[in-house]
């Protein structure tokens, strides 16, 4: 009896490297946290993860191997009067 061709994969499922993955399911995970492989409806999808940082006043510093900046406290000090406003 000849099969029909049908999958026998759940609907929605996703397959990648040999694994099969729910919908929803991450399938790849950043370790830096910049993004994410997700499966959604039977497609793997690729997802940026924002990089939600508070204003910052001091210097801001991008690391290597990072996907965020990092906010790093200012260490300079002035030393002196310091002059009028608008001057």
């Amino acid at each position: 009896m000849a099969k029909l061709g049908l999958s026998t994969e759940p609907l929605g499922s996703c397959s990648a490297n040999g694994e099969m993955y729910m919908e929803g399911e991450t399938v790849f995970e950043d370790p830096n946290k910049c993004h994410d492989l997700v499966c959604v409806r039977g497609t793997i999808v690729h997802l940026d993860n924002p990089c939600l940082m508070e204003p910052c006043s001091g210097i801001v510093e991008h690391v290597h191997g990072q996907c965020c900046p990092l906010c790093q406290p200012s260490t300079s000090t002035l030393s002196g009067p310091l002059p009028p406003v608008g001057k």
